[in-house]
């Protein structure tokens, strides 16, 4: 499997060790505990930045659709 393929299928999120991989200071986690499924925001800088993103799975043509941005 692609490198790139793998990163898409991740991008939702995927269970309790799905930060395990990344550096220190960034995470990514649901907006709403009760929708996992749905956006996800995803912290970096220690949580001086943060950008919430939808996941929109399709079989050709995967998207991240970016609904906001904030860093300070």
């Amino acid at each position: 499997m692609p490198n790139g393929a793998a990163r898409v299928r991740d991008a939702r999120g995927g269970g309790a060790d799905a930060d395990a991989d990344l550096p220190d200071g960034v995470k990514v986690e649901p907006v709403l505990s009760s929708d996992p499924h749905g956006p996800r925001v995803f912290l970096f800088d220690s949580g001086h930045g943060w950008m919430i993103y939808t996941f929109i799975r399709r079989v050709e043509d995967p998207r991240i659709i970016v609904e906001e941005v904030f860093w300070q």
